[in-house]
């Protein structure tokens, strides 16, 4: 026999607007000419997967035309212009790090390398991005770095070292550099102002030619 009604109404104890739905439902699954394990079976999900036709024969392949073909190796041939990459069919946008090249670039360039009176002893630190991004098939490049170095002075057999921080070495604000400085152990007090207004005045312009010598190596990616 089929459940009353009444009685799958007496099961429900939700509340809200889901109390109309699943008496809905009740009432559907209750009122079904079918037998029980039936209706339950209908329900599972091996039902569906059992049920499906597969007697219908698979799609076959279809050969493109020469006029296909040469359409595909336009288009392929346009990505490559702009360097997408063949997955990004409609060269809509891509992004490309190049952090990994763009630190060993900057080690290179920098360590050892002097300045006037000043000489970069090592490269600390480097965080953020190097990247090349392909929006609607034409590249961009950019970088957007902090930068944490060491140094040394030596002038006239005085010698002073010291860090110097670029918080915001970017590659569209390389007019703009802040150089931030400590002498030794990490204290500005070592610093005369005469003396790092010197220091900065060597080693602003050397990382902001450096950085632009990247960025030039970027654009050629």
């Amino acid at each position: 026999m089929h459940e009353p009604v009444s009685n799958c109404c007496k099961q429900l104890r939700c509340e809200g607007g889901f109390q109309l739905v699943l008496f809905l439902q009740a009432c559907t699954f209750a009122s079904s000419p079918y037998p029980l394990e039936a209706r339950l079976h209908a329900t599972a999900y091996n039902y569906f997967a059992t049920s499906i036709d597969h007697s219908v024969p698979a799609a076959k392949p279809k050969l493109l035309s020469e006029a296909e073909v040469a359409e595909q190796q336009k288009l392929l041939s346009q990505q490559g212009q702009a360097g997408a990459s063949a997955w990004n069919y409609a060269g809509t946008f891509e992004e490309r790090s190049w952090m990994e090249m763009g630190k060993d670039f900057l080690k290179a360039a920098l360590v050892g390398s002097s300045c006037g009176p000043i000489t970069v002893k090592e490269l600390q630190e480097i965080t953020g991005s190097a990247n090349t991004w392909i929006v609607r098939g034409k590249r961009r490049h950019g970088f957007d770095f902090e930068i944490k170095l060491s140094w040394l002075y030596s002038d006239n057999g005085k010698e002073l070292q010291g860090v110097a921080s670029f918080p915001n070495a970017a590659s569209d604000e390389l007019d703009e550099l802040h150089c931030e400085l400590t002498g030794k152990n990490n204290e500005q007090s070592n610093l005369e102002p005469a003396l790092s207004k010197q220091i900065r005045g060597a080693l602003v312009p050397h990382l902001s030619r450096v950085l632009r010598e990247l960025l030039q190596e970027l654009q050629k990616k």
